[in-house]
């Protein structure tokens, strides 16, 4: 007879209870495991993560054609060796990825053709004896918008493919699901090597870092194009300085020219009357000997007749005539001769004989004297005094060259960046990504699914220094190195394991790293960077840096193509992950090399547990764990994570579908060497439990008498 308003009235309190299907097992299970089955909530938790809701594969050859329905939650495959649990494993990865060339097996981000992913996809074609294709069918659904998308990898094909909607970039649907895949195998290489421990935590923050990365890549052509616009500046400035002395020489020739051209006129004149003298004396000799010449031959004219008068008629008159005519040409000859010698007296007497003819010839002389005198003088041959114009027209040519190179410096340095600035701003790019990986890390061991120590700390403790891979920067810092013959090259990076860090690139690092930590406004790229700013003041410069600095200038110079390249190289950050203990204590670290293969994959396990919310695919996690630890530590993290993002997990471990309570547990047997289902669901049916004893327990008889042994 309570009021119906009375909170404790029967019925008016509810709850919702999660179970495969309705039935007395669900309930038991439900009350055997409130947290992850029972929600007092007005309304039952919305799942607003992306998941895989559905997957269908045919004609492979490992696996009999099947359909799975997938949990938005925990689910496990379960199955002996030989099953095609990792079958199934490796047909997710490559359905969902959109970079697999499905005919050939080849993942495009794999560099390792025989990598174990690829061994995987390779075993899934099938041998087409029935000339079938292969086909994976993927549906994944969006949990805030509720919209679904199917991917389709079809052996027919090139490319996964997206075959609901139209997409103009499928990679990048592909990217956005955010999907997390990955088998022990790639665990374990991930955990035991630190250069892709960085590359793990850049895949996981890609969308954090690749602002920063275009935005560095953009500086960078900048500040090469600025370069080469520095050293196009460089090549002008030797062109302005030959033409600025060509033109320097051609003035003071040109200067030296004019101030001897009162002397070269008068040299000309002097030259002048010189020639005019010597062509009227020429002039009259000649005269004089054809004159001679003709008197001479006046003298034998005319031919004589001999006996030949004695016929002619009146011969006594052709003998007076010819006696007359020839006293006539003798005496003309004579005549002749006479005038030229009154000829050659009166020329004689116009210039030699004439009182001013010494004077007239010593200043023609002293002319030309003065002339060589004043060419001495200004450093000119003659020939050069005499080329005034071909002079001042090769000045005229070679100022304006001068200024046409000048205005195309001019208008190159208005065009030229600060490249001071650019590095600046490089700098910052890079110091940018450092700060979004860092601000990753911390995001993951804040998260709620991020286990703890007993004093509440996250087990996994970061660290991130900044350009802070001394390896990196030393093996780039050798390729600078003069030859280990001479004193510097033995020095120049840890070459010589007899100096231990005493050496050029070892205190250059060092210095730049303690500048990072001491400075937070225009940080150095790089150690090289660092030196750059530096280079002018050696005070700053560590001891062998100093010591040896005409010779890194001399290195600098001689390699100036590789030092630009080095100053525009990016040194990795130094990432390292510490694991605690339970009471907080280090366990050990990456870096100092001092963790288990396990301890290592607990920390990377914790990482990809707590990011984001995207799906996550891991084969056989148990591996490398003790029982102890994946109760205590990899159970609740599945047990959290499952609430918040969809878990696909292969395991041989019973505490895994067990104790995280899988809302799907999906047993595989082999037959005819395909594998098949034979039971699906969760815990809470009778035929997926007896799978789970029989797979996972070695059978119920199994259990029952190891549980005797215990002691219970």
């Amino acid at each position: 007879d309570k009021d119906e308003d009375d909170s404790s009235y029967i019925g008016k309190r509810y709850c919702w209870i999660k179970m495969s299907e309705p039935s007395v097992e669900a309930l038991r299970q439900a009350f055997l495991d409130p947290d992850s089955r029972i929600c007092l909530e007005p309304e039952p938790p919305a799942v607003k993560h992306t998941y895989i809701h559905r997957m269908s594969i045919k004609n492979t050859k490992f696996l009999e054609d099947q359909e799975i329905v997938f949990s938005p939650h925990l689910n496990c495959f379960i199955g002996g060796r030989g099953s095609g649990k990792s079958m199934l494993f490796e047909s997710m990865r490559i359905g969902l990825r959109g970079d697999v060339i499905f005919g050939d097996a080849v993942f495009k981000d794999k560099s390792d053709s025989d990598s174990a992913a690829v061994k995987q996809v390779k075993r899934l074609l099938r041998e087409n004896i029935d000339k079938l294709d292969t086909q994976i069918v993927l549906d994944v659904k969006s949990g805030d918008s509720g919209l679904e998308d199917r991917f389709v990898m079809d052996s027919s094909k090139e490319y996964a493919q997206i075959i609901s909607r139209k997409v103009e970039n499928e990679p990048i649907v592909f990217q956005n699901l955010k999907s997390i895949i990955f088998s022990q195998e790639e665990i374990t290489e991930l955990a035991n090597r630190q250069k892709t421990l960085l590359e793990f935590i850049d895949s996981l923050a890609r969308e954090k870092l690749e602002p920063c990365r275009q935005q560095a890549r953009r500086v960078t052509e900048d500040i090469k194009s600025a370069t080469q616009q520095i050293e196009k500046l460089k090549r002008i400035d030797d062109e302005l300085i030959r033409f600025k002395q060509e033109v320097t020489e051609l003035s003071r020739q040109l200067e030296a020219k004019t101030k001897v051209q009162e002397e070269l006129k008068k040299h000309r004149a002097a030259q002048d009357a010189d020639i005019y003298l010597e062509s009227v004396k020429a002039k009259a000799q000649d005269t004089e000997q054809r004159l001679l010449n003709m008197a001479e031959e006046l003298e034998t004219e005319p031919p004589p007749l001999g006996s030949r008068s004695d016929t002619f008629p009146e011969s006594d008159f052709f003998i007076r005539a010819e006696t007359n005519i020839s006293a006539a040409y003798s005496d003309l000859a004579k005549n002749i001769r006479s005038a030229v010698e009154t000829f050659h007296a009166h020329i004689d007497q116009t210039f030699i004989r004439h009182p001013d003819w010494d004077t007239v010839r010593t200043a023609i002389k002293q002319a030309e004297e003065r002339f060589k005198n004043a060419c001495n003088e200004k450093g000119l041959t003659t020939q050069e005094a005499e080329q005034l114009k071909e002079t001042e027209q090769q000045q005229r040519i070679k100022q304006a060259a001068m200024m046409s190179k000048q205005h195309e410096r001019d208008e190159l340095t208005k065009q030229l960046p600060d490249i001071n600035e650019l590095y600046r701003q490089l700098s910052k790019c890079w110091f940018q990504e450092t700060e979004g990986r860092r601000h990753l890390l911390n995001e993951i061991v804040s998260s709620d699914t991020m286990p703890l120590t007993e004093n509440g700390k996250s087990i996994v403790k970061t660290s991130l220094i900044y350009s802070g891979n001394r390896e990196a920067f030393l093996e780039a810092w050798r390729q600078l190195a003069p030859k280990r013959s001479t004193t510097v090259g033995r020095i120049w990076d840890n070459y010589d394991s007899s100096i231990g860090k005493d050496n050029i690139g070892e205190q250059l690092f060092d210095n730049f790293q303690k500048e990072i930590q001491e400075t937070s406004k225009d940080l150095p790229g790089n150690p090289i960077q660092w030196l750059e700013q530096n280079i002018d003041d050696p005070k700053k410069l560590p001891p062998r840096v100093s010591q040896y600095l005409d010779d890194i200038k001399a290195v600098r110079e001689k390699n100036s193509d590789k030092w630009t390249e080095l100053l525009l190289t990016r040194v990795p950050d130094a990432a390292d992950l510490t694991l605690l203990r339970n009471d907080a204590s280090p366990a050990g670290s990456f870096m100092k090399g001092d963790l288990s293969t396990g301890q290592k994959n607990t920390a990377i396990l914790s990482l990809l547990l707590a990011l984001g919310n995207g799906p996550v695919l891991i084969d056989q996690p148990e591996d490398e764990l003790d029982s102890q630890f994946l109760f205590r530590e990899l159970v609740p993290m599945f047990r959290k994570s499952k609430m918040r993002r969809q878990l696909i997990i292969v395991t041989h471990n019973a505490n895994i579908p067990v104790n995280a309570d899988a809302e799907l547990v999906y047993a595989l047997e082999a037959r005819g060497g395909r594998g098949v289902c034979k039971a699906q669901g969760g815990l809470d049916m009778k035929e997926v439990t007896k799978e789970v004893l029989e797979i996972m327990e070695g059978s119920e008889e199994a259990f029952r008498r190891r549980k005797e042994k215990y002691h219970f």
